[in-house]
């Protein structure tokens, strides 16, 4: 892959973009490491401050970025992934992408949910 360390810097910013604006939303931040746990996270989504309502598109914000962060997280591996792996690690390497698409895209379709009912809040 002819990536250049640019690439991987724009990806580093875009994520701490992510991170601030779920940790706004009371979510925590989305680093590269912990962009699974933001996701599993999601499940539960508590609001410390009972006064305020959280709306279905709330929810399906939160969920689209940490879904985006764990995308951007499994990019930024591919980037900066060494040229050469031994069997195991290569295994190893692809089971935690495979992991972090995975939790993108269970983040992407609890926002479906959210949204399919948006009375349901």
């Amino acid at each position: 892959m002819n990536q250049t360390p640019g690439d991987a810097a724009l990806l580093d910013e875009a994520l701490t973009a992510i991170g601030k604006v779920l940790a706004r939303m009371d979510l925590g931040t989305a680093v590269p490491s912990e962009a699974v746990r933001a996701v599993q996270a999601l499940d539960s989504v508590r609001v410390r401050d009972v006064s305020v309502k959280v709306t279905p598109e709330h929810i399906a914000i939160q969920c689209c970025l940490a879904s985006a962060s764990a995308l951007l997280d499994v990019s930024q591996t591919l980037i900066r992934q060494p040229a050469h792996l031994s069997p195991q690690q290569r295994a190893h390497h692809w089971n935690k992408l495979i992991e972090q698409t995975k939790a993108a895209g269970r983040a992407s379709y609890r926002a479906a949910l959210a949204l399919t009912d948006p009375q349901s809040d």
